[in-house]
C-alpha cells in the first residue's frame, strides 16, 4: 500500500504540469475578475518557463516580484517550486499564505509535506486533512482533488495493515473515499476496493459505506 500512495503522489507530479497550464474558470464567488487577472499573470509565467522562454532564475524572480504585490498565485507556484527544488522552509511559508488566502486551493502539496514528514514533522492527521481540503476546495486548478480522495483512501487502509481486530470505521471511510476518487475521473483500477467491499458486505456495513460515500461527493464540486 505504501507504494500505492507513492506511485499516486509521483502520478500527480506529472499531471500537475500540464494542468496548471489549462485555462479553466471556476464558477465561484470569490473568484472575481481581479482573481484571474492574477491568475493568468502566474499561468502566464509558468508557460513561458514551461516552454523554455525564461530559464530558472528568471522564473523565481518574477514569481516573487508578483508575489510581493500580493498575487497569490504567484506565491503558491513559487512555493510549490521550492517545494520540488527542496527549500522546505520557504516552501511551507509561501504555500501556506497562498493556501489561506485562495480557499485551499494549494491544500494538496501541504497534505503531501505532511505526509511524507519533508520540511515538517510527518503528521498523518496533519497529510489527512489538507488532502480533505484539497478533494473539497472550490478550484480545482491543478486537478488534485481525484488524486487527494484516493490519497485518504490509502491513508486509512493504511491505519488497518497488519491489525487483528480492524476497525471498521477506518474501513469505510478508506471504501467510501475511493469511491469518490473514482466518481471525480480517477480511472486506475483499485483494486484494494473490492477487498474492503467484500469486508463490509460480510459485516453488513457496505450500505452505510456507499452512503458515507455519496455524503461526501455531495460536498464536492463536479463529483458524480
Amino acid at each position: 500500500m505504501k507504494k500505492l500512495l507513492l506511485l499516486s503522489i509521483l502520478c500527480v507530479s506529472n499531471v500537475v504540469i500540464s494542468a496548471d497550464i489549462k485555462v479553466y474558470k471556476p464558477d465561484t464567488a470569490w473568484f472575481t475578475s481581479k482573481q484571474s487577472s492574477m491568475l493568468s499573470i502566474a499561468n502566464n509565467l509558468l508557460l513561458r518557463h514551461y516552454n523554455k522562454k525564461i530559464n530558472d532564475k528568471e522564473f523565481v524572480s518574477e514569481l516573487l516580484k508578483c508575489s510581493l504585490k500580493n498575487n497569490f498565485w504567484c506565491s503558491g507556484r513559487l512555493g510549490d517550486w521550492l517545494l520540488e527544488k527542496k527549500e522546505y522552509s520557504d516552501a511551507f511559508y509561501l504555500l501556506t499564505q497562498a493556501n489561506d488566502n485562495l480557499h485551499d486551493s494549494f491544500s494538496f502539496s501541504l497534505g503531501k509535506m505532511y505526509l511524507e514528514g519533508i520540511g515538517v514533522l510527518q503528521n498523518e492527521e496533519e497529510a489527512l486533512l489538507y488532502f480533505k481540503k484539497a478533494a473539497k476546495a472550490e478550484v480545482d486548478l491543478t486537478g488534485v482533488r481525484k488524486y487527494a480522495a484516493y490519497n485518504i483512501g490509502v491513508i486509512y487502509t493504511q491505519k488497518e495493515l497488519g491489525k487483528k481486530n480492524n476497525n471498521i470505521a477506518n474501513i469505510t471511510k478508506a471504501y467510501a473515499w475511493f469511491k469518490v476518487s473514482k466518481a471525480l475521473g480517477y480511472d486506475a483500477e483499485i483494486k484494494v476496493n473490492e477487498v474492503l467491499k467484500e469486508y463490509l458486505a460480510s459485516r453488513k456495513g457496505l450500505l452505510k459505506a456507499d452512503k458515507l460515500a455519496t455524503q461526501i461527493c455531495s460536498t464536492i464540486p463536479n463529483c458524480q
